[in-house]
C-alpha cells in the first residue's frame, strides 16, 4: 500500500524531514549494462528523534530502514531491533520474540501517522521467528581475529573470504541528531580469508560446522556472520563432510587441497 510518488514529492519539498537515498544496481542486458534505480529509503531522522526523545516512538531506533522490492508499492521494512536477548535461554528468546512483535506494530503504526504515501500500508508478511546476529561461538582450531582480517592474513587451509566491514549493532540507547551515526569500524576493501580450521572443533570429533556458529571473536563476527560468508562456509562444510565420509577420515584430518579444488 505504499504511494511512493507521494513520498518522493513529500520529500522533494521537504528535503530536510525526509531523506532519499538510491540505490543502483547495474546487471548485464542483452545490448550492454542497464542501470536499475531502486530507491532505498534510509534516514528520517529528523522526523523521528523529537518523537524518540519524548518516548513516543515505541522503539529505540531514530532511523529508518526500508528498501524497495520487485513488486509496485511493497516495501521491506528492516527495524524493531531487540536487544539483550539471551538466544541460549528460552525464556530470553520467548520474551524477544514478543518484544519485536509489539515494535513491528509500533513500527506500521509511526508509518501511517507521519510518513507521506504510507497512511495505508498493511503488513504482508514477517519473518517467522527472530533474526539472531550473536549467539554462541565455536572454539575451534583457529579462532579468526580482526587484527588478521585487517592484515589480510593467508592460510594453508583457506576454504572462503569475506569483505562486509564490522558491523556490530548497538545497544538501545537515546541518540540525536549529532552522533546518530555510528562507525563502520574495519573495512576489508580487498576482502580476507577463513581458514578450514575455523570450521573444526577443537575438542569434538566428527563435526564440522559453518555460519554465524564458527570460530572466531565477537568483533570478527560482526563481518563473518554475512550471507555471503555463510553461503561460502556452508559449501565448504558441506564438502568437507562429504569427503570426510567418502574416505572414512574424520574432518579433522581432511585432505586441504582436495577440499580446496
Amino acid at each position: 500500500g505504499v504511494d511512493i510518488s507521494h513520498f518522493f514529492e513529500a520529500s522533494r519539498r521537504n528535503p530536510d524531514l525526509y531523506r532519499v537515498h538510491q540505490q543502483i544496481t547495474i546487471t548485464d542486458g542483452t545490448h550492454g549494462l542497464k542501470v536499475h534505480h531502486f530507491p532505498e529509503l534510509t534516514g528520517l531522522e529528523p522526523l523521528m528523534v523529537p518523537l524518540h526523545a519524548t518516548n513516543k516512538l515505541g522503539f529505540p531506533q531514530s532511523y529508518m530502514i526500508l528498501a524497495r522490492t520487485m513488486r509496485e508499492g511493497q516495501y521491506l521494512v528492516n527495524m524493531a531491533k531487540v536487544d539483550n536477548v539471551n538466544v541460549t535461554d528460552v525464556d530470553s528468546y520467548s520474551q524477544g520474540e514478543m518484544l519485536a512483535r509489539s515494535r513491528i506494530a509500533r513500527v506500521v503504526d509511526f508509518l501511517r501517522r507521519h510518513v507521506p504515501g504510507f497512511s495505508d500500508v498493511r503488513i504482508i508478511s514477517t519473518p517467522h521467528q527472530l533474526g539472531i546476529r550473536e549467539g554462541r561461538l565455536l572454539r575451534g582450531e583457529h579462532i579468526l581475529a580482526v587484527h588478521e582480517m585487517v592484515a589480510r592474513q593467508t592460510y594453508p587451509d583457506t576454504v572462503a573470504m569475506g569483505g562486509r566491514y564490522v558491523d556490530i549493532h548497538r545497544r538501545e540507547e537515546r541518540v540525536d541528531l549529532a552522533n546518530r551515526k555510528v562507525p563502520k569500524v574495519h573495512a576489508f576493501p580487498h576482502g580476507y580469508f577463513i581458514p578450514y580450521r575455523c570450521l573444526v572443533p577443537r575438542q569434538v570429533d566428527g563435526l564440522v560446522v559453518a555460519g554465524r556458529c564458527v570460530s572466531t571473536t565477537r568483533e570478527a563476527m560482526g563481518s563473518v556472520r554475512v550471507m555471503g560468508c555463510c553461503m561460502a562456509l556452508g559449501q565448504a562444510a558441506g564438502v568437507a563432510a562429504a569427503l570426510s565420509a567418502m574416505k572414512a577420515t574424520p574432518p579433522r584430518s581432511a585432505d586441504i587441497r582436495a577440499l580446496q579444488n
